[in-house]
């Protein structure tokens, strides 16, 4: 993501890439392909993660949301990259659902039933999130986003 994110910054400000590949468009590519198999599974490796292995990928995936959201926050004040560090807490949300109950929920609309609140409202931004909002909103957003992460860093240990 921090790559992505770097990329991304030195590409809209017109500094040279070099044969940098574009970490951004492989990661919107990764996207669209989407998350359920198309041949085979990988179901049998759920059963060979143990709870410090989740417990693990929840840290290092809100410390990296944490790092780049401040990193946004205080440098390049970027709306599409604050939408896409919302995006990512939802994939920690899942884990830390996961690593908290054993249980793994695929579809986000179930977990939003099952969050917390203060996850409930991390991923109420996902829904409906525009780039067009006032440097106050997106103030209110990243100080948000950043705060979630900074409390779920402090769970996690």
């Amino acid at each position: 993501m921090h790559t992505a994110y770097i990329a991304e910054v030195k590409r809209n400000l017109g500094l040279p890439m070099y044969d940098a590949p574009n970490a951004v468009e492989e990661l919107r590519q990764a996207v669209r392909v989407g998350t359920k198999p198309y041949v085979g599974s990988l179901d049998f490796l759920k059963d060979t993660f143990t709870g410090e292995n989740i417990r693990q990928a929840v840290r290092v995936g809100v410390c990296n949301i944490y790092h780049v959201a401040s990193h946004n926050f205080l440098h390049a004040r970027n709306m599409a990259v604050l939408k896409d560090v919302y995006k990512s807490a939802r994939f920690v949300i899942r884990m830390k659902n996961f690593y908290e109950t054993g249980s793994y929920v695929s579809s986000m609309r179930e977990l939003f039933n099952i969050a917390g609140n203060t996850d409930k409202k991390i991923l109420e931004e996902c829904n409906g999130f525009s780039t067009e909002y006032s440097e106050e909103v997106f103030n209110e957003k990243s100080q948000d986003i950043i705060e979630w992460a900074s409390n779920l860093i402090k769970r996690m240990g």
